[in-house]
């Protein structure tokens, strides 16, 4: 199954950003700006 979450927040540890992250079964496959749409679950 294949999600992609538009505007998540990102952590690590130095900083919290906004992102688009693509879900690919279960693993995070990829992660892009927000709105770019670089990140579409389109392959």
């Amino acid at each position: 199954m294949t999600i992609v979450i538009n505007g998540a927040t990102m952590v690590t540890a130095d900083r919290t950003y906004e992102a688009d992250v693509l879900v690919d079964g279960g693993v995070i496959a990829e992660i892009g700006p927000v709105g770019g749409g670089a990140v579409t679950g389109d392959q």
